[in-house]
């Protein structure tokens, strides 16, 4: 949780663990639900970087400002630490831009005409 923020019961409860091993085998669980989505959105940004004509819009600031928005409100509404959550998407959108911008330098640098 983040610094000065209030303690906040989540909607979206964990359930109760006896052992170490059982927070453990949980947060793995959720760990192998995470990684899918997290590589279809990933997808996304790959073609992404397929509609952008230059590399400078890689980096859209109205649109990372709007996706923490809804990302924060999505928080708020499950009882979630939104200040956490939004650090949590201000890491992915950067590492999201780094990839975008990855591939967009991959194709520019295809010779044309493929």
């Amino acid at each position: 949780m983040s610094e000065g923020s209030p303690q906040i019961r989540p909607v979206v409860a964990s359930r109760p663990c006896a052992t170490m091993d059982e927070v453990r085998a949980e947060i793995d669980r959720l760990d192998r639900l995470l990684v899918p989505l997290i590589a279809e959105r990933l997808a996304y940004v790959a073609q992404a970087a397929r509609h952008k004509p230059t590399r400078a819009d890689v980096v859209v600031p109205w649109r990372i400002e709007e996706v923490v928005a809804k990302v924060r409100e999505c928080a708020m509404a499950i009882g979630a630490d939104a200040d956490t959550i939004e650090q949590i998407w201000r890491s992915l959108m950067a590492i999201s831009i780094d990839w975008e911008a990855w591939h967009f330098d991959r194709r520019e640098a295809r010779p044309s005409g493929r």
